[in-house]
């Protein structure tokens, strides 16, 4: 019978009694990504959308920094934030920054969002068979001026929000509920309580009719809430407000435990 032995101070011991035979031999395996968290929520109105990211970067139980910046602006109108690997996410932004740098070389003007969501759903696409490990929304104003927010999968797939909010990353199971209670008419609602969700006058894309003060308030309150459920969420997080008026960026803190 095998037995396993240990490097002590003493030298090297035998582990009485246990055996290791039928076991084979010990492998050593490496993984090429790693979970850093990472929250996204992005909320669309009638002439705005606001993006919201934790600043938290986590790995198993330890906290890598309390101050890292997730959301990532592509044109004038439209950013993207994304959780998962923070190395593969920094690697994506930056190919998409090269992709979205050459279009307005080539194009002589900034890409629309409905242009930088196609563009992530090929990014991610093209590196399907060794993906990048990252879970992005892209938020922006669409050509009609209403706010604009798609989720996506590791490898592209993706689909812009029927009632204009969406979440991804750590704690998206979390956050849905939350929203899809306060803004959901798409077979989330009984319809016995009435939401404040109109559609656009092509009655194509709905929005939300918060206004873009309210719809900041309810970005804060969901991620305390979050924080006190996800260890991988908390610190502070980064708010963008786009508008027909421009872009205001915040930060609102959190608690840091």
């Amino acid at each position: 019978m095998a037995q396993p032995y240990i490097q002590s101070t003493e030298g090297v011991k035998a582990l009485p009694g246990v055996s290791i035979s039928g076991y084979g031999p010990i492998q050593h395996q490496f993984s090429p990504y790693d979970w850093n968290g990472g929250t996204i929520v992005a909320i669309g109105g009638k002439d705005y959308v606001v993006l919201a990211s934790d600043k938290r970067l986590a790995t198993g139980y330890n906290i890598k920094s309390r101050g890292i910046t997730r959301t990532f602006k592509i044109s004038e109108s439209t950013y993207i934030a994304a959780g998962g690997c923070h190395a593969d996410v920094t690697a994506f932004y930056n190919n998409l920054k090269y992709r979205a740098t050459m279009y307005k070389f080539d194009n002589n003007e900034e890409m629309g969002s409905e242009a930088v969501a196609q563009l992530v759903s090929n990014t991610l696409y093209y590196k399907r068979f060794f993906p990048y490990y990252a879970l992005p929304i892209v938020a922006g104003l669409d050509r009609d001026g209403v706010g604009y927010c798609a989720g996506y999968d590791a490898v592209g797939s993706y689909i812009r929000s029927k009632d204009n909010y969406t979440v991804n990353g750590s704690a998206a199971s979390v956050a849905m509920p939350i929203l899809d209670n306060l803004f959901g008419t798409s077979g989330v609602s009984s319809g016995v309580y009435p939401k404040k969700s109109e559609e656009t006058g092509k009655g194509v894309q709905k929005y939300v009719t918060y206004s873009a003060e309210e719809a900041v308030e309810i970005v804060k309150d969901l991620f305390v809430t979050i924080g006190e459920r996800d260890i991988m969420c908390g610190d502070a997080i980064d708010i963008v407000v786009i508008s027909q008026k421009g872009i205001a960026e915040t930060t609102f803190n959190l608690k840091a435990d």
